[in-house]
């Protein structure tokens, strides 16, 4: 009776801890970062997080996020298997019942993760890294590295994208400027996207195609 109490109090726990979160999704980033420091959902969170995705890991506990880390729109963090259910009903003896397998997961400082992308459990990614979009990430991913693909590997430099991204876009002195012209002047972005993306493409009627 004791252990099916503790079960429940653990499964109550989760379940609010769920609907809580899917509330504070309801009302912005700002409010999910509160509810997530708040409710200590983490092992650990470090400020200037950004949590994208619209549920939380099952076992949140044993996943660490540092200073200035974002987590895109559906990335899974799975850092616990039931393939030991499957053993133990391989026998006949409830003595022989094997522990849920579970690992933890670190991302370190200044780390963002591509949308739907895969973080596996025992896994830690180092400091100023890159996870593509879509990645599936069963290894360690060094600092400074940019990776992709599945099973996910090095494919470029965190170092130089920074720098790319800072000669080619535009810069702004502070916030509110950035964020006036992220929507008060949205028109004129999208206007000025569409001419980058046309330019872009203008010659590619002589390119060949991938089919």
């Amino acid at each position: 009776m004791a252990m099916d109490k503790m079960l429940k109090k653990g499964l109550n726990r989760k379940r609010k801890l769920k609907i809580g979160y899917f509330v504070a999704c309801l009302f912005g980033a700002k409010y999910k970062w509160n509810f997530l420091r708040k409710k200590k959902v983490f092992a650990y969170l470090g400020d200037n997080v950004l949590f994208q995705p619209n549920m939380l890991p099952n076992d949140s506990q044993y996943i660490k996020l540092h200073e200035n880390v974002q987590v895109a729109t559906g990335v899974t963090f799975f850092n616990h298997d039931v393939i030991n259910t499957v053993f133990s009903k391989m026998h006949t003896s409830e003595k022989d019942v094997l522990a849920t397998h579970i690992e933890c997961i670190e991302v370190m400082e200044n780390c963002f993760i591509g949308g739907n992308s895969t973080i596996v459990g025992g896994v830690k990614i180092g400091p100023n890294a890159i996870v593509a979009a879509g990645s599936v990430v069963v290894k360690d991913v060094p600092e400074g590295t940019v990776v992709g693909g599945n099973p996910a590997r090095v494919i470029g430099s965190f170092w130089d994208i920074k720098e790319k991204r800072e000669s080619s876009e535009k810069v702004f002195s502070d916030y509110p400027q950035f964020w006036s012209y992220m929507y008060k002047h949205e028109d004129q972005r999208i206007e000025e996207k569409w001419a980058e993306f046309q330019n872009k493409h203008k010659n590619d009627a002589s390119r060949e195609q991938i089919i």
